[in-house]
């Protein structure tokens, strides 16, 4: 049953993130563009980061449930509302494979959050265990994508 909801919830980013958005407008210049990418991608970092620590300290007996519960949905509220409008821009030529690497981890990042949102909310502590190594893996890979470019003009 994991995997299903695994796969409805990869299903529901890519419908979010992909191709559904309409792009309209000019270009982002190159420096707008890596402005709004190391805005966006902190964001889903600190809701990554955000998630984790809740898992973490529900794990330790810190906080309840029903916190737990409300605190992580809304992380990903967050992180859908950025990765949305992240998606809506139209990057500059020049960075059109940088974006869609952006776009992609963005999805991953709502993948993992919503995962953990899930498992939480069902009191299942081995996929609760699992939602936090992944939100863990997921936070490490978007902080270096974010690292390598937003630093990649500097």
């Amino acid at each position: 049953m994991g995997g299903r909801v695994r796969l409805i919830a990869v299903v529901v980013a890519v419908l979010l993130l992909g191709g559904c958005g309409v792009r309209s407008g000019a270009a982002e210049s190159e420096s707008g563009w890596r402005t709004k990418v190391d805005q966006t991608l902190g964001t889903a970092v600190s809701s990554l980061g955000t998630t984790a620590l809740l898992l973490e300290n529900r794990a330790d007996g810190h906080l309840t449930t029903n916190y737990v519960v409300v605190a992580v949905r809304d992380a990903l509220r967050t992180l859908n509302t950025e990765a949305q409008a992240f998606e809506s821009l139209q990057p500059p030529a020049s960075e059109a494979a940088a974006n869609r690497r952006a776009v992609e981890a963005l999805g991953r990042a709502v993948t993992a959050v919503n995962a953990a949102s899930t498992a939480v909310s069902a009191g299942d502590r081995g996929a609760v265990h699992d939602a936090l190594r992944d939100v863990r893996r997921t936070y490490a890979a978007l902080q270096d994508l974010r690292d390598r470019l937003t630093k990649a003009a500097r």
